[in-house]
């Protein structure tokens, strides 16, 4: 090859090197691009929002069953079905209290029922599901509860003034009555800075094996 040769081959090289750099770099620029995995959460994960009063109205379609004499196993945190606990679970939190108690005097039937020792059924109201979350999130040491049972059957431990049960739709004249002198007194409490909650501490039974 000859030196002119040599220096226009070369002079070849210097125009086409930039431009194969400009046209390859998108490429190699993609491949050293982390990849959206474990390694970035932010990339993969869906931040939720708060929690909305849409999300707490949700709480109609819940078909959990309550059965008198089982206690602490028969709460609505405890449901076994995945599509209720979406709908419980997004309610477990600091944000959905005042949510949850703005409904406790929600007399509207829901798809949940309570089962008494009769065989006899009735449909649980809306604010029994919230009444049963906000007791499930609150701390060991909250004003609603005392040291010893005040009243039988669901939640044995909560002071009468916070407390109605799930069978409360049995009384159509009193219900809505009680429902909202309760929902007064979580109101009241919370006002005053009274209530205590550890949503980090309510127990699912979702995490068990789901049976049919």
């Amino acid at each position: 090859m000859t030196g002119r040769a040599a220096r226009m081959d070369g002079s070849c090289m210097n125009v086409w090197k930039p431009l194969l750099l400009a046209l390859l770099a998108p490429l190699l620029l993609a491949g050293c691009k982390p990849s959206a995995d474990a390694d970035n959460p932010a990339e993969t994960d869906e931040v939720a929002g708060p929690p909305t009063d849409e999300d707490v109205v949700s709480l109609l379609d819940v078909r959990h069953v309550y059965i008198e004499g089982k206690g602490w196993d028969e709460h609505v945190t405890d449901t076994r079905s995945p599509d209720d606990a979406v709908l419980v679970e997004q309610l477990i939190s600091q944000e959905a209290v005042p949510l949850l108690i703005a409904h406790l005097g929600d007399a509207r039937p829901t798809w949940t029922v309570c089962i008494e020792e009769t065989d006899d059924s009735v449909q649980v109201p809306l604010g029994y599901l919230c009444l049963d979350i906000l007791l499930a999130m609150s701390s060991a040491d909250s004003p609603v509860f005392k040291d010893t049972a005040v009243i039988e059957g669901f939640w044995p431990n909560v002071r009468p003034e916070f407390f109605f049960g799930p069978t409360i739709l049995w009384e159509e004249k009193t219900a809505p009555a009680r429902m909202r002198e309760v929902q007064r007194a979580w109101e009241a409490a919370l006002a005053a800075g009274q209530l205590r909650f550890d949503p980090e501490g309510t127990q699912y039974v979702r995490r068990m094996p789901y049976r049919e």
